[in-house]
């Protein structure tokens, strides 16, 4: 216990060596201000404490702090920005479709080389030095072989594309990611114009047309009905790994709808039955969610959330397309199991 010396910092007043101004200090007296109180819990002043002190003593659940309505406003129009787009897409689609064969090949094939650039972006953004310029030139040669020639042209354009990203690839800059690269630029070539070229050769049919309306349609019944189902009823998650926000009640109640749509309405626009549109209904219901979490695999392993934003409120063509890429050929395939 220090004793009474006035010089003990111990001591109120005291050490008065360390402050020379400074008088003598009656004692009792402290020598700085005192420190006021603390206030009890919850006797705070301003708006903030008064709904703790209501809920504190009423009992019951706190108070909730109301929320910014930037967040509502921006799904709303991202919905508004969504549906305007995809009414745009279907008008120009139909309207080329109506002019005929070769100027629906024109759009597909803008859009699937806009889909692949935006691949060869992303997978440069992440790292990788694939060989665009060679991927984007390999995809017209699909595309447009397809179309001229069939799908026989399909092989022989691959293994050039090979080829030529092999030597490009092992005589480059970068030699020591070579086989990365390479197999970067040729997934862009067989992912996105590979697909499409399914679409290029139903477009030289002389019904071409109504079987490639049909599986854009079908498509995008998928698409449609999977989301709002999803959004109502939807519990369990299709794939949580992959995209979690797809449910399995999403995905049933838009199987049943575009097996019921497909039956009744690819007769009336394609060469298929009523039993033949509804296995292709079946098909599509297969194929649609593979391409989308497809998609969603590549997205989480480059870690970006879309591949592109030209299109408001869709992001990217790829986004837009990459149900509809799995589905092109499973139609085609419909038309040679039935022999159409």
């Amino acid at each position: 216990m220090p004793d009474d010396n006035p010089n003990d910092p111990a001591v109120p007043g005291g050490d008065r060596s360390q402050n020379p101004r400074r008088g003598p200090v009656p004692p009792g007296v402290p020598s700085r201000r005192p420190r006021p109180a603390s206030p009890p819990p919850g006797a705070g002043a301003g708006p903030r404490a008064r709904p703790i002190q209501r809920w504190r003593k009423g009992g019951g659940q706190p108070p909730r702090m109301p929320r910014e309505r930037s967040g509502p406003a921006r799904s709303g129009s991202g919905l508004k920005a969504r549906l305007v787009t995809g009414v745009v897409l279907v008008a120009v689609a139909l309207t080329l479709a109506y002019l005929g064969p070769s100027p629906l090949f024109g759009l597909v094939l803008v859009l699937v080389l806009v889909a692949q650039g935006e691949f060869y972006l992303a997978v440069h953004k992440a790292g990788y030095r694939p060989a665009a310029a060679l991927g984007l030139v390999a995809g017209a040669m699909l595309l447009v072989g397809a179309y001229r020639r069939g799908v026989g042209t399909v092989p022989v354009i691959l293994f050039l594309t090979l080829a030529l990203s092999f030597v490009w690839h092992a005589w480059g800059r970068d030699k020591g990611r070579a086989l990365a690269d390479l197999a970067m630029t040729m997934l862009g070539a067989a992912y996105i114009p590979l697909l499409a070229s399914f679409a290029a050769a139903a477009l030289s049919r002389h019904d071409g047309r109504g079987v490639v309306l049909a599986t854009i349609g079908a498509a995008a019944v998928y698409d449609i009905c999977a989301y709002v189902a999803g959004r109502r009823w939807g519990r369990r998650p299709l794939a949580p790994r992959i995209s979690p926000g797809k449910t399995r009640e999403g995905a049933l109640f838009a199987s049943a709808a575009v097996v019921v749509l497909s039956a009744a309405l690819a007769p009336l626009v394609g060469p298929w039955k009523i039993h033949e549109g509804a296995v292709l209904g079946a098909m599509v219901c297969l194929a649609a969610p593979l391409g989308d979490l497809f998609e969603s695999v590549l997205k989480r392993g480059l870690g970006i959330k879309d591949m592109g934003a030209i299109l408001p409120g869709h992001g990217g063509v790829l986004d837009r397309i990459d149900a509809i890429l799995f589905c092109v050929p499973v139609s085609y395939l419909s038309l040679r199991l039935f022999g159409l």
